[in-house]
């Protein structure tokens, strides 16, 4: 089999969410190095992304990341494993379930997963009154998606 034939095996919503992850993934990656490579020598800027990553702090100028978070991935090895898993489980699950259901289900668990994590961590902040749980604690990747659906 040919990466070509496996490629063409998937369905569309299954290659868009596949491309969404690479490419936000990417794009962050391309972020941080930017950042590391105009920082000053003395000091090492953090490895964040606060426009794609959900930074608990950051929240409420950058909404849309309880949804974007879900679909960065903060290093190659969990991005390897989201590409992997999307391919083969996405693939079953649209067929099975179709393209509608599919996003609904992504969508809804993402950001709900995004959400409860923001809480806690929130949580966590008003407890030790640590700032950095606020801005320097990113939350990223598909964990929250990856649970088992039930037919």
């Amino acid at each position: 089999m040919t990466i070509k034939s496996l490629v063409a095996n998937v369905p569309s919503l299954t290659k868009a969410l596949v491309s969404t992850v690479l490419c936000l993934s990417i794009a962050s990656y391309i972020y941080i190095y930017r950042l590391k490579f105009d920082a000053d020598p003395d000091t090492a800027p953090l490895s964040i992304s606060p426009f794609i990553g959900l930074l608990p702090g950051f929240v409420m100028y950058a909404p849309w990341t309880f949804l974007t978070a879900a679909f960065y991935e903060s290093n190659i090895i969990t991005l390897s494993i989201s590409v992997v898993v999307l391919l083969f489980c996405g693939k079953y699950l649209e067929r099975a379930w179709g393209s509608r259901e599919l996003l609904k289900f992504i969508l809804i668990t993402a950001v709900l997963s995004n959400v409860v994590t923001w809480a806690g961590i929130l949580i966590t902040y008003y407890m030790s009154g640590d700032d950095k749980f606020l801005y320097q604690v990113q939350i990223n990747g598909m964990a929250g998606v990856y649970i088992k659906p039930r037919q």
